[in-house]
């Protein structure tokens, strides 16, 4: 649906069956692990296949990189809570060594 949205808002008339097309094709290509996040393959495959639906490149490679961009910021809005969290409790929960430090 992220991409859907994002082809969206760059003002492409692309259909949903192409969109599912791409995303799944994305997401087979993400499985390839050669690389940390498979950032090549990713890419590759969200940048060239919408091109068989006549996207041009400024605009695949634009949603791609959104993509990417709201994957890492959905990631970091989950995950900073968590880090406060441990790094408030951690302290706390380390035991005493009866050194009075």
């Amino acid at each position: 649906m992220a991409f859907y949205l994002i082809y969206r808002a760059l003002g492409t008339e692309l259909s949903f069956s192409a969109v599912v097309i791409t995303s799944s094709l994305g997401i087979m290509a993400n499985l390839i692990p050669i690389t940390p996040g498979s950032l090549g393959f990713f890419d590759a495959a969200t940048i060239q296949v919408p091109q068989i639906f006549n996207l041009d490149i400024a605009r695949s490679f634009s949603a791609t990189a959104v993509f990417r961009i709201i994957s890492i910021s959905w990631a970091l809005i989950l995950g900073i809570p968590g880090l406060v969290y441990l790094f408030l409790i951690l302290p706390r929960m380390r035991p005493d060594d009866g050194s009075g430090k």
